[in-house]
């Protein structure tokens, strides 16, 4: 067992230890949101505890993303970029879902369970609670967005005219596409649209189309290609 996994489980027994649990893992476990048979599998010298294990965990108990990796050697010589990140403050980890998932948001935050194979993005911008990332599939943005680029959604924020939202058209996964505010209706809610920058997809109108605005864009991400 390496370091950084032997410290993740010292950090995570001390946990329990403490108040307000006292040694009792059953309630631990229940705080947490995992079985008492995960919690023993973490502790275990022969079971892994990863960092997106840690992660997660963390999450599940309102504590910063890197808390069990606290104080892991930062006062070595040679700090690792992981453990300068770790100590860095103000650091918000972004759960990267699907466009599926997105569409749904609303009804599956409150239960959402990132287990080992979530991805986080890390963020250091005030976001929600609620924000997600969600990862472009198609052209419909190029060539200000491309296809695998990641943009990341708070649902807190208020779209302005001319920014980028992410949004449910009926029952299909969800879209990325400008937000364009055009009118009040009889009843006197925004009537918009939402527009593509490639030419090639259709406008679509919130008097015509079951749309649902599920975020505003915060941040754009976007990796080099290998050779």
């Amino acid at each position: 067992m390496d370091s950084l996994t032997k410290h993740r489980k010292d950090r995570l027994r001390q946990l329990i230890d403490g108040p307000p649990f006292f040694g009792n893992q059953a309630e631990f476990a229940r705080h947490a949101g995992l079985t008492k048979g995960r919690i023993n599998q973490l502790l275990d010298e022969q079971h892994s505890f990863g960092e997106r294990s840690a992660t997660n965990l963390a999450l599940k108990l309102d504590l910063a993303p890197y808390y069990f990796e606290s104080g892991h050697e930062f006062n070595n010589q040679h700090p690792t970029p992981r453990d300068r990140l770790a100590a860095m403050a103000g650091i918000r980890p972004i759960p990267l879902i699907t466009a599926e998932q997105a569409s749904r948001w609303s009804e599956l935050v409150e239960s959402f369970d990132p287990d080992d194979a979530t991805t986080f993005l890390l963020t250091e911008k005030l976001v929600s609670p609620v924000a997600f990332a969600m990862e472009l599939r198609d052209n419909s943005m190029f060539s200000e967005f491309r296809p695998a680029d990641q943009v990341i959604i708070d649902p807190a924020v208020i779209p302005a005219p001319g920014d980028y939202v992410a949004a449910a058209n009926g029952t299909e996964p969800a879209i990325f596409r400008k937000y364009r505010p055009r009118r009040l209706d009889a009843e006197g809610r925004v009537v918009y649209e939402l527009s593509a920058l490639n030419d090639d997809y259709p406008v679509l109108s919130s008097d015509v189309q079951p749309l649902l605005l599920i975020g505003t864009m915060v941040e754009q991400r976007r990796f080099r290609k290998g050779p």
